[in-house]
């Protein structure tokens, strides 16, 4: 998942964004290989010890994770934070908040 400023364009491809755990609440910090190979994402609870990515690269590590479905990837902007935050909320009081216009479905392809 991605959030991105409301006012974000296919132009800005290359944000700074940070990859955030939804279930630790953790931002990653790094990645390594497990034994068999496969990307691990670290993270760390400290927001300023999380590393930033451009847009693209944050999306390929998120989706290429072992674990692809524990992360989300947001912009570098309190209004991308916002929209997460609330999102959180939410999820928390087991509602679905989401109207048509409040989301993104775009992810920047893959650039392998």
């Amino acid at each position: 998942m991605l959030f991105v400023a409301p006012e974000w364009s296919e132009a800005q491809r290359s944000v700074q964004c940070q990859i955030v755990d939804v279930f630790a609440l953790k931002v990653v910090t790094g990645f390594t290989c497990d034994p068999h190979g496969r990307l691990l994402l670290e993270a760390d609870p400290s927001v300023a010890a999380g590393r930033s990515w451009s847009l693209v690269k944050a999306c390929q590590l998120a989706r290429n994770d072992a674990r692809p479905k524990r992360w989300v990837v947001l912009q570098r902007n309190t209004k991308a934070w916002g929209l997460f935050g609330q999102a959180a909320d939410c999820i928390a009081a087991g509602r679905n908040c989401w109207r048509p216009r409040d989301h993104q479905h775009r992810v920047p392809p893959s650039s392998r």
